[in-house]
């Protein structure tokens, strides 16, 4: 292999880390968010899991229907390349933040009990998933596997939210981590300049 492959090699591998480590980021929120899984004991498992696959799903289609959206205008960006990567990931930054201060205070406690609630909150929750599909021409991920990686971590991060007791130190770790991949996000966004 000559050192160019090498290269070329080491560089696919970086990216690789790097979209992997945004769409962790991207998804925790559904480990925040699945708390209303678990604060319902007499919920059961079966409920749960379908409620879990159906969260999981649906960020995967937000993350399309953004895709497709972000094809019919965002060329028209093109002068902006380097910027649109930054300013989405600005945008779900931001939203990430304004989140972990709810979190913090105990604000986003909620119990979800039928089909139309979960629809709600799978939504609300694929709105930064369908930023990212948005700017997809800019900030490609992992090409047309993003969005079975985003189902499968979104439905990792929800089986370990819900899975694990609530608790007032659950919170406090799921607002200090909400914090840390808010930032992870908006540093892999400034990452895209390089």
């Amino acid at each position: 292999m000559s050192l160019s492959q090498e290269r070329d090699m080491f560089c696919y591998s970086i990216s690789m880390i790097k979209a992997l480590l945004f769409i962790l980021a991207l998804t925790f929120p559904i480990a925040v968010s699945s708390n209303a899984f678990s604060l319902n004991t007499q919920q059961k498992l079966g409920k749960r899991l379908s409620f879990i696959v159906i969260i999981s799903i649906i960020q995967a289609v937000m993350w399309i229907l953004g895709k497709l959206l972000g094809s019919s205008f965002m060329h028209l960006l093109s002068d902006y390349a380097k910027f649109v990567p930054i300013v989405l990931c600005f945008i779900i930054m931001f939203r990430m933040l304004i989140d972990t201060i709810k979190i913090k205070n105990g604000g986003n406690i909620f119990i979800i009990d039928n089909i139309k609630q979960l629809l709600f909150l799978s939504v609300a929750l694929g709105i930064n998933t369908f930023f990212v599909g948005l700017g997809y021409d800019y900030f490609p991920l992992l090409g047309k596997v993003t969005p079975l990686v985003i189902a499968c971590t979104t439905l990792v991060w929800a089986v370990i939210g819900t899975f694990i007791p609530f608790s007032k130190i659950k919170l406090l770790i799921n607002s200090l981590l909400n914090l840390f991949f808010a930032f992870i996000i908006l540093v892999l966004g400034f990452l895209t300049l390089l």
